[in-house]
């Protein structure tokens, strides 16, 4: 069992063709079921402006914008809302998804404090 995500809703689609194909050539069988919206990159975000703004002022550094296969929920939502901006962001987690997952706890702390002074921020927009 698999899951296939991806921020490109038509790179998805080619991936599960090729899947059901590869099955097909093989002798297998696929059963899709339940299906993750895609999540693209918006690189107007004014709310990623905003964390990214509000991260160098409390931090005196510039935050580290990655993309990862997680925050699947921000793609749910914007379906939902259109002309929703989104971002995801959270602790450091490690062994997710295992009987091991867990957090650090000083990393969650520091997301919590920069979600309250994000919240504030925006809150004077």
């Amino acid at each position: 069992q698999n899951e296939i995500r991806s921020s490109v809703k038509s790179l998805k689609e080619k991936i599960v063709s090729q899947v059901h194909i590869l099955a097909q050539v093989v002798g297998g069988r696929v059963e899709t079921k339940g299906n993750y919206p895609e999540w693209a990159y918006n690189g107007d975000s004014k709310i990623r402006k905003l964390c990214k703004k509000v991260y160098k002022e409390k931090y005196g550094e510039e935050a580290e914008i990655i993309a990862i296969h997680a925050g699947i929920e921000c793609g749910i939502f914007l379906e939902k809302i259109p002309g929703l901006d989104a971002i995801s962001l959270g602790p450091d987690m490690y062994d997710v998804h295992t009987p091991d997952e867990h957090l650090s706890i000083p990393s969650t702390i520091k997301t919590w404090e920069y979600l309250l002074a994000v919240l504030k921020e925006a809150n004077k927009i």
